[in-house]
């Protein structure tokens, strides 16, 4: 089964997200920061990650120049700031690696098909 890493610095998301993704079968692993998560692809190979764009001590491009160096794994963004379609095509089209956009808080159905779109691209 697919192993996903949710990145999010508040943990309720995170133990939300991961109930529903291991709900599905998948393994799931968590990190608060940008740090934990480094180190998290360091030692996991991984499939997926789930990564909030508007951490507090964290810059998203910063990260995902990182993530890109270090796993290049897919990414669902997710953020709890209201996006447009516009704006939800940007974010798509600043990596390869981000393969789609979720809107907190999160519908468990939408998480589910979301995950299971980007598993199979």
């Amino acid at each position: 089964m697919a192993k996903i890493i949710i990145v999010d610095d508040i943990k309720e998301i995170r133990e939300s997200a991961k109930a529903i993704l291991k709900g599905q079968g998948y393994k799931v692993l968590e990190a608060s920061n940008g740090r934990q998560l480094i180190k998290l692809l360091e030692k996991n190979n991984v499939d997926l990650i789930l990564l909030d764009i508007m951490m507090s001590k964290e810059k998203s491009d910063e990260l995902m120049s990182l993530i890109n160096k270090k796993h290049p794994s897919k990414i669902i963004l997710f953020s709890v700031v209201k996006v447009t379609d516009d704006e939800t095509r940007l974010f798509l089209s600043k990596s390869n690696n981000i393969v789609d956009f979720i809107q907190e808080p999160f519908d468990t159905e939408d998480v589910k098909y979301r995950v299971k779109k980007a598993l199979v691209r």
